[in-house]
């Protein structure tokens, strides 16, 4: 027997390590290309600021609001869920119902 460790290589057990948009029509991913102070648009919890998004880092940007990977998938813009559109609730249809049938 050897006392040597494993080669490096892929582990035997691999994780599924894709991101999925859930509304993929107001989002886009962007490659941070520069060093130029840019801010996610979404604090860490316990803290009272943005944080830098920095040079070479992926984030999304739907034209108004910028945000780091991490802070998207904790306010549910991503998710692992590679089927979240089957199990997601659909919206249901809204009804109008007259004045008069409900005592106004």
């Amino acid at each position: 027997m050897s006392d040597q460790a494993d080669p490096p290589g892929p582990p035997a057990f691999h994780l599924d390590g894709r991101l999925y948009v859930r509304e993929m029509q107001n989002w886009k991913a962007v490659i941070k290309r520069d060093f130029a102070k840019l801010y996610c648009h979404a604090k860490t919890p316990g803290e009272d600021f943005y944080h830098l998004l920095t040079g070479g880092e992926l984030y999304l940007d739907n034209g108004e609001s910028k945000l780091c990977l991490n802070c998207a998938v904790r306010t549910g813009v991503l998710t692992t869920d590679r089927q979240h559109w089957q199990r997601e609730p659909k919206p249901t249809d809204v009804r109008i119902v007259p004045n008069e049938d409900v005592g106004l």
